[in-house]
């Protein structure tokens, strides 16, 4: 005999109660009685779009919530109680129930429809007490839209990463007439198609970054990811997961899915090591392993991840020099420096500041939408016998502040900042014995065609020991007459371990 609604409702509530019974409470302070919690959960699966169903350990039906009903054109009073074969077409939930093994985006026919669905067993205790179905996607249909939307949406990500991890510049953007950086652009041009590791020597602001951008570009890999990673900016106790990515639960705070590391995310392209000079020594031997074996491991696992990059690193620093000290790994040195290319500083291309600051002018004024401005041969001169600490990053600054202040179209002597003409005639007098030295190493067709780092080093020491006597030791005096930041200043003062007090 059919059993009476009202029994059948009952029926449900047994069953749920069974089922849910090791449910004290609910979060947020709200606290339920089992009854209250069926009928909480009723109410919310019964508002869910979603098909469910909840059969017990003999797979009959305890409850499917209205959406189901609607789906299968069934009444909730018609199928509580019944095996779950005779209310669902081609259902395998009574398999589970006796297996306890889960089946997963499986495919079923339900009057005529095929619909993708998960079968999950209830255990309790270690016994099997039920199991829930649901509908994934109603429609084989609907799920291939789906698919094709998240496709869509990956796409869409992919072409912004794509942006995000591309080089910007190509060697066409590098402006000069100067013989000793048009040699160092040969070099670079010859050397970008070859898949060799390349280190870049120069000071800051000297186009270092410009330089790397333009070697990816004309590579075999440069339509591949161009990955920027700063040594110098990145704190110590986050770099190795930052380079070589982590777990899930790797550590406090981790992402739940984990993260990948930018040597990953620039697999089958290039990554660029700016500052390598300031890797710490730990992280100087896990890029070392990274090297050689050509595989990383993430942080938090023991599973290798093969990952095929080319290097290009850039220093400001004597890396030679650390080396030497035990400061740098040596066969990190070598690894990295298959190529070495050294960019003169703008002290010792003079010839390009007329060109650059064409470049610049004309670049900044279209920026702001501003007439255009031209620097006059008196002001050029100025700029020509600068000692550029900053070099290219200082002057296009420069520049920008210069078409922001100046009245007309053209930028004169007067309109230069006063540290511009702070020099004094045995500093400028330094600056050109730089250049001269320079150009004849170059020109003598000796072993070292670049810059010798320890004159260049010991000119620059002087030139600091002469400004400071200049102002008394006032570095902030310094900082202006040299035209660079005080922070600058107070490394070159550490770098050089000269001290000065204010007289």
């Amino acid at each position: 005999m059919q059993m009476q609604i009202s029994e059948k409702g009952n029926l449900v509530k047994r069953k749920y109660q069974y089922i849910c019974q090791e449910v004290p409470y609910m979060p947020y302070g709200i606290n339920f009685s089992s009854d209250e919690m069926v009928d909480f959960l009723i109410k919310v699966l019964d508002s869910d779009p979603e098909c469910f169903v909840f059969v017990d350990s003999e797979a009959r039906v305890i409850w499917l919530n209205k959406a189901y009903q609607s789906y299968l054109n069934v009444e909730l009073e018609e199928a509580q109680g019944k095996p779950v074969v005779d209310v669902i077409p081609n259902t395998r939930l009574q398999v589970v129930v006796k297996t306890g093994i889960p089946e997963l985006g499986k495919v079923q026919n339900i009057n005529g429809r095929r619909a993708i669905v998960n079968r999950i067993p209830l255990f309790k205790d270690g016994k099997i007490i039920g199991a829930i179905g649901k509908v994934l996607f109603k429609t084989k249909k609907e799920f291939a839209e789906l698919v094709s939307k998240l496709k869509e949406e990956v796409d869409c990500y992919k072409r912004e990463l794509n942006e995000i991890y591309t080089s910007k510049w190509k060697f066409e953007d590098i402006i000069t007439c100067s013989p000793n950086l048009i040699h160092v652009k040969d070099l670079a041009q010859k050397v970008a198609p070859v898949d060799v590791n390349v280190m870049i020597l120069g000071e800051s602001g000297s186009g270092k970054e410009l330089l790397a951008h333009s070697i990816h570009s004309a590579s075999t890999r440069s339509s591949k990811p161009f990955v920027c990673i700063n040594c110098a900016a990145i704190p110590e106790n986050i770099m190795e997961s930052e380079l070589f990515g982590y777990e899930p639960g790797a550590f406090t705070n981790a992402k739940s899915n984990g993260k990948l590391g930018k040597l990953e995310i620039a697999n089958n392209g290039t990554v660029f090591l700016d500052e390598i000079g300031d890797m710490p020594p730990f992280m100087q031997a896990k890029l070392l392993r990274f090297l050689q074996e050509g595989e990383l491991e993430k942080v938090g696992s023991v599973k290798p991840v093969s990952v095929n990059v080319r290097v290009i690193c850039a220093t400001n620093r004597n890396i030679q020099k650390m080396v030497e000290d035990g400061i740098f790994r040596a066969d990190l040195y070598y690894r990295l420096s298959s190529i070495i290319l050294k960019i003169p500083p703008m002290r010792e291309r003079p010839e390009d500041i007329e060109l650059l600051c064409d470049h610049f002018l004309k670049s900044i004024t279209e920026k702001w939408a501003i007439p255009l401005k031209k620097i006059d041969k008196e002001a050029l001169e100025i700029l020509k016998n600068y000692y550029w600490p900053g070099n290219v990053r200082e002057l296009q600054h420069l520049l920008e502040t210069l078409c922001c202040i100046t009245d007309g179209n053209i930028i004169k002597a007067k309109d230069l900042p006063s540290y511009l003409f702070g020099q004094s005639d045995s500093a400028m007098l330094k600056n050109n014995e730089l250049r001269r030295i320079s150009l004849s190493n170059i020109n003598s067709g000796g072993n070292n065609k670049y810059i010798c780092s320890d004159v260049i080093n010991s000119k620059e020491k002087e030139l600091l020991e002469e400004v400071l006597r200049n102002t008394g030791g006032n570095k902030r005096k310094a900082a202006e007459m040299l035209g660079i930041h005080r922070t600058t200043l107070y490394y070159k003062l550490r770098k050089y371990n000269m001290q000065y007090k204010v007289n």
